[in-house]
This record gives structure tokens, sequence and C-alpha cells, in this order.
């Protein structure tokens, strides 16, 4: 199963030679299944899965920001949204993942992010969220992507949705 549909097929951009995706698209595209399942069921393991996974990639310093950032986004994206935001169930194989559409929405938003494209971090804010009001999502979008950014992961600025 493919993770997210690209046009430029083998020569794209978002994928190794192997044809997973990057490790900066799977720690968002994690992080957010990890937190958004967390919120749902109140279970505490899918947000020790996600630390466990964040922690291994970006090292424990690195880490407690980035975990922190990555809360408030997904808290900020459940409280605001007008409709339910989809995921695929947690398991945890951090390589050969696949996204569903609300989760790849998500890894694009904060590549917007990374790369200060505010139409287009406000855009798929509008599009995942079911509204235009998105003003606190728009803002933790863009603290959780300077904070990867800060660690060394850089999304692609270009998603495919």
């Amino acid at each position: 199963m493919n993770c997210i549909p690209c046009p430029k097929g083998d020569i794209c951009p978002l994928r190794e030679a192997d044809g997973s995706l990057r490790i900066p698209e799977r720690l968002v595209g994690i992080g957010f299944r990890c937190w958004m399942a967390g919120f749902a069921t109140c279970d505490i393991n899918c947000w020790e899965a996600g630390w466990r996974i964040y922690r291994d990639r970006l090292g424990a310093d690195a880490a407690k920001g980035a975990i922190t950032e990555l809360s408030c986004w997904v808290r900020a994206l459940s409280a605001a949204a007008n409709r339910r935001i989809e995921f695929y169930p947690f398991y945890d194989p951090f390589d050969g993942v696949a996204f569903c559409r609300d989760e790849r929405l998500g890894i694009a938003m904060i590549a917007a992010g990374q790369h200060e494209a505010e139409d287009a971090v406000r855009g798929v804010a509008a599009t995942l969220l079911g509204t235009p009001d998105a003003d606190e999502v728009v803002r933790t979008a863009r603290d959780f992507a300077a904070v990867l950014g800060a660690a060394g992961m850089t999304l692609e600025p270009r998603q495919s949705q």
C-alpha cells in the first residue's frame, strides 16, 4: 500500500530508495496517529509508543520538545474539528507504514508550516477541521514544525494529498 500518492513516481522526494516514506514525514504521521488515538481512547500506551518512536529517532532531549508541541497541535486539532478526524489504528512498525487521508493532511500541514507557506497551512487546516476557524491549530502547527526543524527533521515543502 502506498503512503502518499506521488505524481513523480520513482523519483518522489518524499520517499527513500526502498520506496518507504522519509523519516520526517513518517515521524509526523505516526505522531499524529499516536496522539489522536491517545486522545480518542484515553489509553496511555498510544502516547508511550509515540514517545518511544520520537526518542529513538531524535534523542530524549529533542523528543521532549517535539512531543510537547505535537501534543499541543493534536489537542488544538481535536478541539477545533467540526468533523471526525480519521486515523488508522496504531501498530508499532515505523517502516512501511501507510497513512490515511487525514494523516496525510496532518503531514502536509506541518510541511507547509516548516516552509512558511501560510496560505497552505490555513487551507490544509480548514480541510482537515471542516471549518475555516483554525487560528489555534495554525499556531500550534507552526510551533510543532519549528521544533521538528530545529531537531533536523525537515519535511519536503510539497505534499501530495
